[in-house]
């Protein structure tokens, strides 16, 4: 019999079988070969089967011949086959891991529990606490499980309690998907009518109904990891991608849905894989790997990273065998990193690719150099899924305020909010505060900066401790209202920013002097900044007068500029175009329209001055607009005022090399109709006005938390 080859094992076999793994062998002209070098042969070897088990809701009966698929969670997997395209040849490495190699020990967070649940069998201990003895659906946000009976869901709790959830039967669904935070299931029935069930309080939200000509009888809901979006893929034809309040993004689009992320949607077409943009819903195009055009079949199932810059997928890249690949989407750099029908999920911070195949569950670290690690001996059975648990990433008011840092103004009364609760600041100056400010970077002892409003005796601005027992004179406003920001220029002075349009700088003795009208005081590289109606202003060092940095007339079709915001050496500039409708900028510190100003030993000019990176798809025209900088230097939320009210996109403009955007240069991560308020100081949460209630969303995916009832008038995150 002639010598065969075993992929996984990386080595020569006498027979059919391989002695190390007990899978087939592949028998060809192998011998001379390494492993990079069959990633082009034209015929993909033989990739290992892993049976599908129907859903246990789906009532006897149904339709002969639907295809078998696992119980769906966020980017569940179903088996759907699509002719093989002509090979590509490519250079990616395809290495998988094998058993027996000698790979390195994935150490799991602490807290986190990483295993499989099946509805046959029992999961294994959550924690050394939570022991549960039956099957079980998933892990809800407080570890307790989602199980079904012929009658209802039902929550076990870590203490044994059962209690029926509100939706109903399970068989009046065609699908049902746990979000990623656990808070709410989303279920799916025959009429393709999606309603998401809040878990904690048990209320529903009927998403935006959509057109299905038939009665769906096979569908599949996908949530993104960071539980704000989620799509239906009806049937296999159509696609759709709404927000968790009901709003409908997308749809009907062509092709089956794999994936839903923060930022794109996966659909599987005729023509490979297609991204469409989770908030515009427009088509990104089909997914190119490598200098040329490798088309993607045989796609089975697929899940974005939390941070939308990773695809893994499980599919077939021509010209290579079928497996779980990560795909780099801004590289795109592509790994093959486990055997086809394996079952996989993200690390709840996208660290690391988890992954359960018959011989083991691994671990794949994004930020580790790209290395297969060990996690456990837990292997795939029939109906497994893989479930991460981490109490991280369980929203909650602790994890968020962990000491007196987060102030809150109310009708003119400084609060303090901490683990244990709200308490008032009494300033011994008195007055009726207008706004509070973070002015850490003037004077770190008195970092919070108020505005006092003295009846008859003026408006003055005030720095103060944590405590407000102490505070200290900066300047007197009057004729101004409150200080809407402050900025610490080195070598240029300190500056605030004033209502209404007065730009001043800290002067000695307790004096504020006007430097400009003009308003959101920042810093593009190391040239600090302000801005006016017509154009961005270089502010000046002292005794110099302000100097044009960006004209709005350089910015195609706008009106007038309504904000900025520097981030590292580039530009956001929001503005109001001659049709009335919102524009979003982003300019390049190297940018013509710049000159040498930001970047004078840029060796050349940037070929593109400027990128518009967000319009509204609406095309409504705005009352007003502006910018809530985070100071993480990347991440902001673009507000818009409405006659119906205020619409918030939170943005992103990431580091370089760090693009999470699909080749993007800023990302559009989630919206809502709401308020931005502030963010915390590394950027990971923004606090909202919504709906008359006050919110924490997480920018990491990590869900949201209800603070309070009455939202506050302004906050401020003292780091």
């Amino acid at each position: 019999m002639p010598m065969g080859y075993c992929f996984y094992c990386d080595q020569t076999v006498d027979g059919d079988t391989c002695p190390t793994c007990g899978r087939s062998a592949w028998h060809g002209d192998t011998t001379d070969q390494t492993i990079a070098d069959l990633a082009i042969t034209p015929t993909p070897p033989e990739s290992p089967n892993v049976p599908w088990r129907p859903k246990p809701w789906m009532i006897a009966g149904t339709v002969v011949g639907l295809v078998l698929s696992i119980l769906t969670v966020p980017s569940g997997f179903q088996q759907v086959t699509t002719p093989t395209p002509p090979p590509v040849t490519t250079t990616t490495s395809t290495t998988i891991p094998r058993p027996g190699a000698s790979l390195p020990t994935y150490p799991l967070p602490k807290g986190t529990w990483l295993g499989l649940i099946g509805t046959e069998v029992p999961p294994k201990t959550l924690t050394a606490t939570f022991p549960f003895l039956e099957p079980a659906d998933d892990v809800m946000y407080d570890g307790s499980l989602l199980i079904h009976t012929s009658d209802s869901y039902v929550r076990v709790t870590p203490d044994g309690l059962h209690t029926d959830l509100p939706m109903g039967s399970p068989a009046r669904f065609v699908d049902v998907a746990l979000s990623p935070d656990g808070r709410s299931l989303a279920t799916v029935d025959t009429r393709a009518t999606v309603t998401v069930w809040d878990l904690t309080t048990n209320e529903a939200i009927e998403m935006e109904a959509v057109p299905v000509v038939d009665a769906l009888a096979d569908g599949h809901i996908y949530w993104a990891p960071n539980s704000v979006m989620l799509g239906l893929d009806a049937g296999g034809e159509q696609s759709f991608e709404w927000l968790n309040d009901g709003t409908l993004l997308a749809g009907p689009l062509p092709g089956r849905l794999v994936a839903v992320g923060s930022t794109h949607m996966a659909l599987a077409v005729s023509d490979g894989l297609n991204l469409t943009n989770s908030i515009t819903g427009l088509g990104l195009g089909t997914v190119e790997l490598g200098n040329t055009r490798s088309t993607i079949s045989e796609i089975q199932a697929g899940a974005f990273d939390p941070t939308g810059r990773y695809l893994a997928i499980d599919a077939t890249i021509a010209g290579q065998w079928q497996g779980v690949w990560v795909i780099d989407l801004n590289d795109p750099r592509q790994d093959l990193v486990a055997p086809s029908g394996s079952v996989f999920t993200w690390s709840g911070d996208g660290s690391a690719l988890y992954w359960t195949d018959t011989t083991g569950t691994f671990a794949f670290p994004i930020s580790s150099g790209y290395r297969v690690a060990s996690v456990s001996n837990q292997k795939l059975h029939l109906g497994d899924r893989l479930r991460v648990y981490d109490p991280a990433l369980v929203a909650a008011p602790s994890l968020l305020v962990r000491s007196s840092d987060l102030f809150e103004l109310r009708d003119g009364q400084i609060e303090h909010r901490s683990p244990s609760g709200l308490a008032v600041l009494d300033p011994h100056s008195g007055g009726t505060t207008t706004s509070i400010v973070d002015s850490t970077s003037l004077n770190p002892d008195l970092p919070l900066l108020r505005t006092v409003e003295y009846e008859g005796d003026g408006t003055l601005a005030l720095q103060l401790t944590t405590t407000g027992l102490i505070e200290q004179l900066v300047g007197d406003l009057s004729g101004y209202g409150p200080v809407t920001s402050v900025l610490n220029a080195p070598g240029y002075g300190e500056f605030l920013a004033a209502d209404p349009d007065g730009v001043f700088r800290l002067g000695p003795e307790q004096t504020l002097d006007p430097v400009m009208e003009g308003w959101s005081p920042g810093i593009i590289g190391t040239v600090p900044f302000a801005v006016t109606s017509t154009s961005i202003e270089r502010l000046p060092r002292d005794g110099g007068e302000p100097e044009t940095l960006l004209g709005a007339t350089g910015l195609a079709g706008t009106a007038d500029i309504l904000d900025a915001v520097g981030i590292r050496s580039e530009m956001v500039i929001l503005t109001r175009s001659l049709v009335g409708t919102a524009g979003v900028y982003w300019v390049p510190g190297d940018s013509t329209l710049f000159g040498t100003a930001i970047l004078p030993n840029s060796p050349l000019p940037n070929p593109t001055p400027f990128s518009l990176v967000y319009t509204p798809t609406n095309n409504r025209t705005f009352e007003t607009g502006w910018i809530v900088p985070a100071e993480d230097g990347q991440t902001f939320a673009l507000a818009l005022r409405y006659t119906d009210g205020i619409e918030t996109v939170v943005m992103t403009d990431p580091n370089p090399g760090q693009s999470t955007c699909g080749g993007q240069v800023v990302c559009q991560h989630f919206s809502f109709e709401g308020r931005p308020l502030g963010f915390s100081p590394d950027g990971a949460w923004l606090l909202a006005d919504i709906d008359g209630e006050y919110y924490a969303l997480s920018t990491k995916g990590r869900g949201s938390v209800r603070f309070d009832e009455a939202p506050p008038d302004e906050v401020t995150w003292i780091p």
